[in-house]
């Protein structure tokens, strides 16, 4: 199955890439559990890149190496309960307990090693001007 299948789409409006989330049942305690909450909270979708990683996989920002990801890191990179969760919520049955040890990546010190990069202006959509235009005088 590929990763399309797990999250579904959201509308191609440039606004759904503000924060897409997943709603699914049984994966939102699970992500309230890797926050050491309580309750149940929308797992964070990915809102950056293109078709086939925006709005179908995590978070790469919130999840780091978690294998459902846009992107395969090094060796390393866990199938967590939260993806099982969502499989289960897509119509899979699935033993939780099969998942891989998870825990979110501390942010902190990833931004102290320079492991993250900033947000950058979204170049890729639109174009940007190199001087701000002047108004012409009418004669």
């Amino acid at each position: 199955m590929g990763p399309a299948g797990l999250v579904s789409p959201l509308p191609d409006d440039p606004a759904a890439l503000v924060n897409p989330v997943f709603n699914g049942p049984a994966a939102m305690p699970q992500y309230v559990l890797l926050l050491d909450g309580g309750g149940t909270q929308p797992v964070p979708v990915e809102n950056q890149c293109g078709g086939g990683t925006a709005r179908v996989h995590w978070r790469e920002s919130v999840f780091g190496n978690e294998l459902m990801t846009g992107f395969v890191g090094a060796a390393g990179n866990p199938l967590s309960k939260l993806t099982v969760a969502s499989l289960q919520d897509v119509g899979y049955e699935v033993d939780l307990d099969a998942a891989d040890p998870y825990a979110l990546p501390d942010l902190l010190s990833l931004a102290q090693a320079g492991l993250l990069v900033a947000h950058a202006a979204p170049v890729d959509r639109g174009f940007m001007l190199p001087t701000v235009p002047l108004p012409v005088p009418v004669k």
